[in-house]
């Protein structure tokens, strides 16, 4: 099953008004977190002013490598552009490890524990 079938389910399930605001909001959400990253770019030089010299999309973790170098200044733009950078890679590894610690959690609730004599 595609994401093209997977999206028409969705709009199927919640109608097309409910469909349009979500799918509108969620769009609006990711230029809007690539118009302020491309200006906090703008604003602090990056990457040519910290060392990087990756240019295109594929510089993703040249750019997180980098990125340490932008908290020596600790100007307010510099602070913004590091968390904006790692934001995404934060909120994974949080996500990841809150599947991993509940999984653990449930396994470790559901042993059989041996009843003492």
């Amino acid at each position: 099953m595609g994401w093209f079938d997977d999206l028409r389910d969705y709009y199927r399930l919640v109608g097309p008004l409910r469909f349009t605001i979500f799918l509108s909001g969620l769009i609006a959400i990711i230029v809007g977190y690539a118009a302020i990253g491309t200006w906090l770019m703008d604003k602090t030089g990056w990457p040519d002013a910290y060392g990087s010299v990756c240019h295109g999309r594929k510089c993703w973790l040249n750019y997180l490598y980098h990125s340490p170098k932008l908290l020596n200044t600790a100007h307010i733009f510099e602070l913004l552009l590091f968390a904006w950078m790692w934001i995404l890679p934060g909120a994974t590894g949080a996500m990841i490890g809150i599947v991993l610690l509940r999984r653990w959690l449930k396994r470790r609730q559901q042993r059989i524990r041996p009843l003492d004599y």
